[in-house]
């Protein structure tokens, strides 16, 4: 059986609380989640350090192309579409932040 939105919820905060190194990760975490057992969380955890391996070694991309298939045509990422918009900027406010400004040289 798959886990649900709120018993990933649950499951993340108690790894973050906790964290991967908890010599009793999986039983903590068994607590908080009652209805799952001590193999289907410790399957869950092989799984998300198998994802974070691929995502540190960059072939997760690969994966999920074999895994879905490599139709960027369908993806809403396609070099032909726009980029989705800027989250948490409001038209016509300033970004707040710092940075460098650019000189006059760096614009031409």
């Amino acid at each position: 059986m798959g886990w649900s939105f709120e018993e990933d919820k649950v499951f993340e905060n108690a790894i973050a609380e906790l964290g991967l190194e908890s010599q009793n990760l999986v039983q903590e975490i068994a607590l908080r989640m009652p209805g799952k057992t001590i193999e289907e969380i410790q399957t869950h955890i092989d799984e998300l350090m198998h994802d974070v391996m691929m995502i540190e070694a960059g072939l997760l991309d690969e994966e999920l192309d074999d895994i879905y298939g490599d139709d960027s045509s369908s993806s809403s990422m396609s070099h032909g579409a726009p980029p989705p918009p800027c989250q948490g900027v409001v038209p016509g406010q300033k970004r707040k932040g710092g940075g460098v400004r650019w000189t006059e040289d760096e614009h031409e």
